[in-house]
């Protein structure tokens, strides 16, 4: 439907998702592993923030296009701006 009507490439569109797509297919299949271990709600927590934390280190790590645009957005700059800022400033 959108390659008729808005003439979108579905490789393009392929492409732009991939990352998303194997991220989530690894942090599935970590979730998977991770249920078994215990049904204990505290670690069903635990194991929700490993999944989000894992999501994001294959994300950012083995999409460097990607990392670029997420740490290049303005918001981010001004968030590790402050950051470097609190950091070099002397403590009285």
């Amino acid at each position: 439907v959108m390659h008729v009507m808005y003439k979108f490439k579905i490789s393009d569109v392929i492409k732009n998702v991939l990352p998303m797509i194997a991220s989530s297919l690894v942090m599935g299949v970590a979730g998977c592993i991770l249920k078994q271990v215990s049904e204990h709600v505290l670690w069903q927590i635990t194991s929700v923030i490993i999944c989000i934390i894992l999501y994001f280190v294959v994300l950012l790590g083995c999409f460097p296009k990607l990392r670029r645009e997420i740490l290049g957005t303005r918001y981010i700059k001004r968030l590790l701006k402050k950051k470097k800022e609190n950091e070099c400033s002397p403590v009285e």
